[in-house]
């Protein structure tokens, strides 16, 4: 509250007023009159008056909505509107901030602020957004703050090696590794690795390593039967998410089948027998051999 004295000549014509003692109120400022004393006949006369100017100002407020008073969840891709009722005289200045460094109007955020109203928007949030969120507001009188937090829940992500993602070819004997170097969502998803619809288990020749966002999957001493699909599979409560690599196990051949002979004579004969090659499609398919 800001006192300031200014000092008034006013020229009166009274008759009869006793001793008083009253305020007068304006807008800006509060007038106080002192003691006049005067006689019973009229007479006009000079008078100086005293007057003690008072700004009213007042402190900012800030109201936040009551779904903003606690922590606030959405899924990512919606929009979210930040909303505060901003109050104080003069009117504050008003100022967003996230994790303590300023917001600043930008693709994806609108700053809105009206006599009342203040508002921060975002635009199809991501888990990128998900922070502290505070609301300043100053005036000569004083300064508020107040703080929302706000987390942004996704579905799963899942990043593949790019060395295999196109396919892996391994020598028998060997041992396969897939690498899912990234495997993201809010809250953080659970993976599993399977083939053919069998979910893998650690095991001597088995091994899966987990961190909070990534999974390597390692096969040991691979054989020819270990060609095929391999699936790692991520899931939260907001979505499921599969990434698939094709493994080729290259091998000696093995013993050839039935032997069938035939044309048989004094100078030749002929020996036939089927053998299992593996092609692009990771599939068997039958082959002959001669004699």
């Amino acid at each position: 509250m800001l006192l300031s004295i200014v000092t008034f000549i006013m020229q009166c014509t009274l008759t009869l007023v006793p001793q008083c003692h009253c305020t007068k109120y304006f807008e800006d400022f509060v007038v106080i009159f002192h003691g006049f004393e005067f006689s019973t006949s009229p007479r006009s006369f000079l008078h100086v008056l005293t007057c003690y100017s008072v700004n009213l100002t007042d402190a900012p407020k800030i109201d936040l909505g009551v779904s903003m008073k606690s922590l606030m969840t959405v899924k990512a891709g919606v929009n979210v509107c930040l909303e505060a009722v901003v109050s104080g005289k003069p009117f504050p200045k008003v100022s967003w901030k996230k994790n303590g460094n300023e917001v600043v109007p930008a693709d994806g955020f609108k700053i809105t602020t009206t006599r009342s109203l203040c508002t921060l928007e975002l635009y199809s949030v991501q888990r990128k957004e998900t922070g502290e969120y505070s609301i300043f507001a100053e005036n000569p009188s004083g300064s508020k703050s107040a703080h929302v937090k706000l987390k942004v829940l996704e579905a799963p992500t899942i990043v593949i090696d790019p060395t295999v993602k196109e396919g892996l070819t391994v020598k028998a004997g060997d041992t396969i590794v897939i690498t899912a170097t990234s495997i993201l969502g809010k809250p953080p998803p659970k993976s599993a690795w399977s083939k053919g619809g069998k979910y893998f288990k650690p095991s001597d020749i088995v091994q899966i390593e987990d961190t909070p966002t990534s999974s390597i999957l390692s096969v040991k001493y691979a054989t020819r039967k270990d060609s095929g699909e391999y699936t790692i599979t991520a899931s939260n409560p907001f979505g499921i998410k599969e990434e698939n690599v094709r493994v080729k196990v290259l091998d000696v051949p093995g013993p050839p089948g039935p032997i069938e002979v035939s044309n048989v004579s004094s100078e030749k004969v002929t020996l036939s027998w089927s053998c299992c090659l593996w092609d692009e499609m990771l599939k068997p398919s039958a082959c002959s051999g001669g004699s």
